[in-house]
């Protein structure tokens, strides 16, 4: 057996690890895609704040 040839728990672990590294590249571009979404409806809800004058929110004001 030639010893630059890899053993098969050798390729089963760089399997899993590519398979993990994938995994967490899923989950940081699918919470990075929230971030994003969060800042486009925090961006609409202030453009509409400014829209209206304080005293329609305000109950306490005649």
């Amino acid at each position: 057996m030639n010893k630059l040839t890899p053993t098969k728990s050798i390729l089963w672990l760089i399997a899993i690890l590519l398979l993990l590294l994938l995994g967490l590249l899923f989950i940081w571009l699918w919470y990075d895609a929230k971030i994003q979404d969060i800042n486009r409806q925090t961006r609409q809800l202030q453009s509409s704040y400014q829209q209206y004058p304080t005293q329609f929110f305000n109950p306490f004001t005649k």
